[in-house]
């Protein structure tokens, strides 16, 4: 169930695993109906994508490339180099993934809506990809462990005409509070531009939202004139989704269906690929679907935990942006790339040495104390950070001193340290451990 990524790759790596078998796919929406803008990939998820589907990995060499992050605050822009990311339109990327599974036998059936104990009875397999707001995990959330949570901000899927050529994130200051924008480039004249409300930021004004003139005024500075546009005008909480369990008898659920990472971090496509794909190598490699079904289970599991923590530690520190605002320009876009993967100075250093510098420089009156700024993110993770109110050293990853980054811990003009290439293309049907993106 479902013709997004995850469901039309599903398809086709079974198809190809099973040749034998009669592999449907049942998708409520219109074809060439998508309801998003651009898909993004950093350069470690390519690689793995161009192992998993070469074709499609020969569409990706063909699309929008670029290195850096923009974050532009307090009037200011700051820019870290040497991220790699990809991106391309969605309707480009299910078209690619379409086009595939057609080519392997696939019967892809549009506007085509199902039910759940109608496929169990009917079919020997049933793949659930129906996405985040997933109905069949909701018929079978006492057999999953299923568990969904929502983020406290609320967010709007936009477009605009407007050129971007970095992953930029723009905070501006409105009436009711701070808001977010993340914009980047992906192909087709437009970029997509995802618009975030933290939680006290216009909570009520929730009237303006589905106002995109508004939008296009408060982002004004950043769309040189261009206005913005909706494909879909909803807002909502972003869901956070954990299982305990991803099958249940003849039922397994990928994708969004059964995990998300946040939007702010770039990879639920590339989880969700990587699903599909590593469900079509254990379906290759036992001709028990049951046993088939456990191997992937038991190895998939504790493979999407990496990326799900990182998104869901990116997005607690957007929905505190309006908090962490409060602190000086450099200090605060240092904060903002090491939010989700816990990224050594020394790492931020090489990308951005001017940013790192001008942050270190800070006095100790001009910076937020340690209980502050740089606290929050790390808060889920395995490590803590502060360990001390007045002093935090965690392996160099960050050094706070009466509220400074601590200058022994810059690197002296090193080069980046190298990046590892991605596990999968290099070993097989692994998950790849890539940094998530900032």
């Amino acid at each position: 169930m479902g013709a997004g990524p995850a469901g039309l790759l599903a398809a086709t790596q079974i198809k190809k695993a099973r040749p034998d078998w009669d592999v449907v796919v049942h998708e409520r929406s219109p074809e060439n109906v998508t309801y998003g803008y651009g898909v993004v990939f950093s350069d470690t998820a390519v690689r793995t994508i161009e192992f998993m589907t070469p074709s499609l990995g020969a569409v990706l060499a063909s699309q929008v490339t670029w290195d850096d992050v923009e974050i532009r605050a307090h009037g200011r822009r700051f820019r870290s180099a040497g991220h790699g990311y990809v991106a391309l339109s969605r309707h480009r990327l299910l078209s690619e993934l379409a086009g595939q599974a057609r080519a392997a036998g696939v019967d892809l059936r549009y506007e085509s809506p199902v039910e759940l104990d109608a496929l169990r009875d009917r079919h020997d397999l049933v793949v659930a990809a129906d996405g985040a707001r997933s109905r069949t995990r909701t018929a079978l959330a006492a057999e999953l462990g299923a568990r969904v949570g929502h983020g406290t901000s609320r967010f709007a899927w936009l477009g605009t005409t407007a050129a971007f050529d970095a992953m930029t994130f723009i905070f501006e200051e409105t009436e009711a509070g701070p808001v977010v924008a993340h914009g980047y480039p992906h192909g087709d004249g437009v970029s997509t531009f995802v618009v975030e409300v933290p939680r006290g930021s216009g909570g009520a004004r929730e009237d303006t939202e589905r106002d995109l003139g508004h939008w296009s005024r408060v982002f004004a500075a950043h769309l040189d004139g261009r206005p913005l546009q909706a494909k879909d005008p909803r807002w909502a909480h972003f869901p956070t989704v954990r299982l305990d369990r991803c099958v249940h008898e003849n039922v397994v659920l990928i994708g969004d269906a059964a995990h998300t990472a946040h939007y702010s971090v770039g990879s639920g496509t590339r989880l969700a690929l990587e699903d599909a794909f590593l469900l079509g190598q254990a379906l290759g490699r036992d001709d028990s679907l049951a046993t088939a079904l456990a191997e992937y289970q038991r190895r998939r599991m504790p493979g999407v935990r990496e990326l799900r923590a990182a998104g869901e530690r990116s997005m607690r520190w957007f929905e505190r942006a309006p908090e962490h605002l409060a602190g000086p320009a450099p200090r605060f876009a240092v904060h903002l790339l090491s939010r989700a993967s816990l990224l050594p100075l020394e790492r931020i250093a090489a990308d951005a040495p001017a940013l790192v510098a001008e942050a270190a420089g800070l006095s100790a009156e001009e910076a937020p104390s340690s209980a502050e700024v740089l606290a929050r993110p790390l808060e889920a993770a395995r490590r803590h950070l502060p360990a001390e109110p007045e002093t935090a050293i965690v392996e160099g990853v960050l050094s706070f001193a009466t509220g400074q980054i601590a200058n022994r811990y810059l690197p002296p003009a090193a080069a980046r340290p190298p990046r590892a290439p991605s596990p999968l293309a290099r070993g097989g049907p692994k998950h790849a451990r890539g940094r998530a993106r900032p």
